[in-house]
């Protein structure tokens, strides 16, 4: 695994057996309160957040393909690397 496994926050990415993009909206997840974490959570592309209850979540090996990558500075690798110290995937 690399350093930068989880992907920028807008990249945008098809989900294997889905037909529409998604564009990520955030990094490791967890939904409802519950137990569960999720790499990310995302939104329909191009529409977006119409309503935060329709919210997608899934993890890095959901991925098809990514279309593009979204904004990656100093402060997207320092998370990065946080993200992963804390998560199960070290």
């Amino acid at each position: 695994m690399t350093i930068n496994k989880y992907l920028p926050i807008g990249s945008v990415v098809l989900l294997k057996g889905a037909k529409k993009r998604v564009i990520i909206v955030g990094l490791f997840q967890t939904i409802d309160g519950g137990d569960n974490r999720y790499d990310y959570s995302a939104c329909v592309y191009p529409v977006g957040v119409i309503d935060s209850n329709n919210m997608l979540a899934f993890n890095h090996e959901d991925i098809d393909v990514v279309y593009a990558y979204g904004y990656q500075d100093d402060e997207y690798f320092v998370m990065n690397k946080k993200i992963l110290e804390n998560s199960d995937d070290k």
